[in-house]
């Protein structure tokens, strides 16, 4: 008698820090740069990508593409390696990831472009981040065809532009004090990925 087993979906994601362990969620990380590893905000996008795939399992390709100022260690604001991101997704590809989840927002519309493009090149589809209020015009959420979320918690913070901008509004709480588009991004990814 043969099983038929059913194949999880592969996502690729960035984020920072490390990634901890969710139940229905299987994590290769393929690279870590000198991003705090106490930072929990991979964990906290793991759990919400989980939600989003309402159970059904799904492997991660994590990468961790964020560089601490060597002059200030320990602080949260941290550079992004845009070498590291091409090459994740390269591997993401590899590993038949077909969505990939971006947290992070820059003000660097160029590179943000070319992210886009790797992907389009590669065949697989931006799920990015709206930000947090933070920035006026969050890249790379703001390229279009990059599939943009905002978290409804942050939606009276940003400016109208950024709203309409919007494909997906949803809650990106995780639990009491931790919440943000970057979460609700995961999660769109999750229901994205398993076809929710």
């Amino acid at each position: 008698m043969t099983m038929l087993l059913a194949l999880a979906a592969v996502v690729g994601m960035f984020e920072a820090g490390e990634p901890g362990t969710n139940k229905d969620i299987d994590v290769e990380v393929i690279e870590v740069t000198s991003t705090p590893k106490s930072i929990a905000h991979g964990r906290y996008a793991i759990d919400k990508l989980a939600q989003g795939a309402g159970g059904d399992r799904v492997r991660v390709i994590y990468a961790n593409p964020f560089r601490e100022d060597p002059k200030n260690p320990g602080a949260t604001n941290v550079s992004i390696d845009w070498h590291v991101i091409v090459r994740g997704m390269i591997a993401m590809k590899k590993a038949g990831a077909k969505y990939v989840c971006t947290s992070f927002t820059t003000t660097d519309a160029e590179r943000s472009r070319d992210l886009k493009s790797v992907a389009d090149q590669l065949g697989m589809i931006l799920v990015a981040s709206l930000g947090n209020g933070e920035l006026d015009r969050p890249y790379p959420a703001m390229v279009p065809g990059v599939i943009a979320v905002l978290g409804v918690e942050q939606s009276t913070s940003v400016s109208r532009e950024v709203r309409d901008r919007a494909d997906y509004k949803l809650s990106g709480t995780v639990r009491p004090g931790v919440r943000g588009s970057s979460f609700a991004a995961a999660r769109v990814c999750g229901q994205l990925a398993t076809g929710r």
